[in-house]
């Protein structure tokens, strides 16, 4: 539980320095969208699933 809670921290952290950074948030978002179109239009494989790259 306690390593759980220390991972939340951090990806908190994390989220918190990238949408710090204009650019970066965009670039994100955009990603993201991407993934989501992709995936509401069938063209994912099953089980395909996006993770934010460290671009920190």
């Amino acid at each position: 539980m306690v390593l759980a809670r220390q991972e939340v921290a951090e990806e908190r952290g994390y989220m918190a320095q990238w949408m710090g950074r204009p650019q970066l948030k965009e670039e994100l978002y955009r990603q993201s969208l991407d993934f989501s179109l992709a995936a509401l239009q069938g063209r994912l494989p099953a089980g395909a699933n996006w993770v934010a790259p460290d671009l920190a």
